[in-house]
């Protein structure tokens, strides 16, 4: 998952005897033939290079062509050279400019052989109208030199990068919603065993981090703090991101809640009885009630016990449930008596007490059988001052 980039494009760049010209017949260039031969030819990704960084590199064996990708804003104007510093001395480097990257091959927007310091290339003033990224590769003019390079970019106008703070301070819905999908596919690749703060950690690391930029700001580049450039992305909306879809994902180990469970009264058992006669169709209600334990001076949340109440649930199994508030006690009325259970909060509230709970919600589908999907949601009604839990499960399914 490094890149988009590497994925679908990159590592099918090939080498081969073009017109970039030069001195003793034409020199060897890359091209984007969508061929995929691995054996020689194929260009190395290495990574991004930004505006006023420098990367080095070594040219190991023939047909080594590598390339570094960029990000600027509209109108830029960048300066790109080989220079003297830690480039061997009988190196003779090619360099080739791309842009900007989208879903179609790049066109070459610049090429250079030896305008920099003896053998060594360099491209100044290159005007880059489009905001995007760009991909510059490098090569030798005999497909067979050997040596180490430094590479340098430079800017040479006010508008190279011009993303403000703020913006990246932000988190981009879709970077978010990365993240979601992450916990979703862990989860499931685990076969749902897996506690979804758990999957979250996985979700949140730094090489995610990367995935993700890579993902958004890939071919298409559609997002303006994309400019910015992968660096600022990781130390500045990445971790406002995770700050923000952190709270979807509560350690329900803290503090840790033992539910033990109750029976249930007379009127609760009828109620139940009556609903699940009543249903015409692939459906299903249960009503469990707990009270609570837990070690610690601190009181359990609304969270930490929907995610206590999460790993009770055995069918499709507690990963393939999805946390969340519950809309409103009377939703949760209105809703159990649709599904024919009737009265069944005001029975609740009639054992365990008067007090307003706190509500949360537990939601999954998943495919019980080929083309047959199912669907399960869980209300909780959590009353602290008694210590006591009630979850009301109502399951669907296609028939």
């Amino acid at each position: 998952m490094r890149s988009a980039f590497v994925a679908t494009v990159v590592a099918v760049l090939l080498t081969a005897l073009g017109c970039a010209g030069g001195e003793g017949g034409s020199i060897p260039e890359p091209n984007f033939n969508g061929s995929a031969d691995f054996f020689d030819n194929a260009v190395r990704e290495l990574g991004e290079i930004t505006i006023d960084g420098e990367r080095t590199g070594e040219f190991e064996h023939d047909f080594d062509f590598q390339g570094y990708t960029f990000t600027v804003g509209e109108n830029a104007v960048v300066d790109i050279e080989v220079p003297q510093r830690g480039t061997t001395r009988d190196l003779d480097p090619t360099m080739f400019v791309y842009g900007p990257l989208s879903s179609h091959a790049p066109t070459r927007l610049a090429f250079d052989n030896d305008s920099g310091w003896g053998p060594y290339p360099r491209i100044t003033g290159l005007a880059l109208p489009e905001a995007g990224r760009y991909l510059i590769v490098l090569g030798t003019a005999t497909n067979a030199g050997r040596g180490t390079y430094t590479l340098t970019l430079g800017c040479a106008s006010e508008s190279c990068v011009v993303v403000p703070d703020e913006v990246l301070g932000e988190c981009d819905s879709d970077a978010a919603d990365y993240i979601r999908d992450c916990v979703y596919e862990t989860v499931m690749d685990y076969g749902y065993e897996m506690a979804e703060s758990e999957a979250f950690e996985m979700c949140t690391d730094s090489d995610v981090g990367d995935d993700c930029f890579d993902y958004l700001c890939g071919w298409s580049n559609t997002a303006p703090w994309c400019a910015a450039g992968l660096e600022r992305f990781q130390a500045e909306m990445w971790p406002a991101c995770v700050a923000e879809v952190a709270a979807d994902y509560p350690d329900p180990l803290d503090p840790e809640v033992d539910l033990i469970g109750l029976p249930l009264n007379d009127a609760l058992e009828s109620i139940m009885e009556v609903a699940n006669d009543s249903c015409e169709y692939s459906c299903w209600n249960e009503l469990a009630l707990y009270r609570y334990e837990w070690e610690g001076d601190e009181v359990p949340s609304v969270n930490g016990v929907v995610a206590a109440i999460r790993l009770e649930q055995d069918s499709p199994g507690p990963g393939a449930f999805t946390a969340s508030s519950a809309p409103s006690l009377d939703w949760i009325r209105d809703v159990t008596a649709s599904s024919g259970m009737e009265g069944v909060v005001d029975a609740i509230f009639a054992e365990f007490g008067d007090d307003a709970p706190l509500l949360g919600e537990l939601s999954a589908n998943w495919y019980a059988a080929a083309g047959a999907e199912a669907w399960a949601t869980v209300y909780v009604l959590y009353f602290p001052n008694q210590q006591r839990v009630a979850a009301i499960r109502m399951d669907a399914g296609e028939d």
